[in-house]
């Protein structure tokens, strides 16, 4: 798994969708993260509506705690998803949804 760490956003480039790999990767490198918005990236990799809801905890968790969680990932639309899980097709619209959050916080939404 590789990791992209900017100045308030951690991309994490994992080598597989499974949920369970990846939670593995969050809890070790979790001081990296845990203060910056991040964005999976799941760009090509087979994952099911299911794994990608498998999330919805952890996302919950880091928005409660000011920061951003999104998830990059191009097979689902809109419609497939619930409301609550933060999924764009790329990773530009990952950096534009963390901005677009970043303002409703500053106002107070």
């Amino acid at each position: 798994m590789a990791w992209e760490i900017e100045e308030s956003v951690a991309l994490l480039l994992p080598d597989s969708a499974e949920f369970e790999l990846v939670q593995s990767e969050l809890q070790q490198k979790k001081e990296e993260w845990t203060k910056k918005h991040l964005i999976l990236n799941l760009l090509g990799k087979e994952c099911s509506l299911e794994n990608l809801e498998a999330y919805a905890e952890i996302i919950e968790a880091h928005r409660e705690a000011g920061h951003s969680f999104v998830l990059v990932h191009d097979q689902y639309t809109y419609d497939d998803l619930p409301e609550t899980l933060p999924v764009v097709p790329t990773v530009q619209e990952a950096h534009d949804l963390i901005e677009m959050e970043d303002i409703e916080r500053d106002l107070g939404f």
